[in-house]
């Protein structure tokens, strides 16, 4: 959404959670959920960014790290997306407002995310061995 000047800091609307630093008031919150029925967890991210958007705070990742993950997944990506809007039903409706909004922030970049990704893909990439 935006760059935080003089770091590797930027806000953002949405982001892959691998690893969360939370608020207090966050971390209430996060722990209040019911993660039963996430075998595959995703949504979590999702929910933690609304609930942080809805309670006035912001999202903000350091761009100075990277993290690269397999392309492929070891599950069903339908199961996956269906106990993501499972779990995304408990929202309160601050959150569920945060995330119409941000989702659609997030749509006028979809396309040029995707061929971004795309060519992330395509480049060489450095193993430990390497």
């Amino acid at each position: 959404m935006r760059r935080i000047p003089d770091s590797n800091c930027s806000v953002v609307a949405q982001t892959d959670g691998i690893v969360f630093a939370l608020s207090p008031s966050l971390y209430d919150r996060m722990k209040r959920l019911d993660y039963n029925n996430n075998l595959y967890g995703l949504g979590i991210d999702w929910l933690f960014i609304c609930a942080t958007y809805a309670q006035g705070k912001l999202a903000v990742v350091d761009e100075g790290i990277l993290v690269r993950h397999c392309v492929t997944r070891g599950y069903s990506t339908e199961d996956a997306r269906a106990q993501k809007r499972a779990f995304l039903t408990q929202m309160t409706p601050d959150e569920y407002d945060a995330y119409m909004r941000l989702k659609g922030h997030m749509h006028k970049r979809r396309t040029p995310s995707k061929i971004l990704y795309f060519f992330e893909r395509m480049a060489p990439r450095k193993t430990l061995y390497s």
